[in-house]
């Protein structure tokens, strides 16, 4: 684990066979894709991201990563000072896919809640790749654009300040998965 001002660092949380079991049973298992609606846009309303996103619940995979989660959870709170809702076995994690085919990319964009009642405080990725990928890689811009080059290694995973602009360059070979999860608390006063 390693510490950055904008993100917290896992260095393989997951093992190869952990990610190959978590893919092959969101692929078998899961709730459904995203509805494009609830993505970014642009001011003129298209969308800011073309790639494939299956939901699942986390009640669904809890036996596959609740060790994970757990330490994602008191990590955040230690590192970061937020409180957060309990970890709610009814909440949604997304299954992203990213193609080369398309050139599957985010664009810049922020994590938000759109409740009166709670925030989405920090954003948790983690890099879910079988396979070798080109681009795909990952960035944050706060005061200035830079890489997260520790998410490029397969099993590694962050926590970062949801409201913090991100975003995925496009994927120019292969196909890049990761695993994302809201962290949600009291709305910020």
């Amino acid at each position: 684990m390693s510490c950055n001002y904008d993100y917290w660092y896992f260095d393989s949380l997951f093992s190869k066979e952990q990610i190959i079991n978590l893919n092959n049973y969101i692929e078998q298992n899961n709730d459904g894709f995203e509805n494009k609606d609830n993505g970014a846009k642009y001011s003129d309303g298209s969308f800011k991201k073309n790639t494939i996103v299956n939901i699942i619940k986390y009640s669904k995979i809890k036996s596959l990563m609740e060790y994970q989660l757990n330490l994602i959870y008191e990590t955040a709170q230690q590192q970061f000072g937020y409180i957060f809702f309990n970890n709610n076995e009814n909440e949604h994690l997304l299954f992203n896919k990213y193609s080369s085919e398309n050139l599957a990319t985010y664009d810049f964009h922020t994590d938000l809640s759109k409740s009166d009642i709670y925030d989405i405080k920090l954003t948790f990725i983690a890099n879910m790749s079988t396979e070798k990928y080109e681009g795909g890689k990952f960035y944050l811009f706060n005061n200035d654009v830079y890489e997260v080059k520790e998410l490029n290694n397969p099993g590694s995973a962050i926590i970062f300040k949801s409201h913090i602009n991100h975003k995925v360059s496009p994927v120019t070979m292969g196909e890049r998965k990761s695993l994302a999860y809201f962290m949600k608390g009291p709305k910020f006063r």
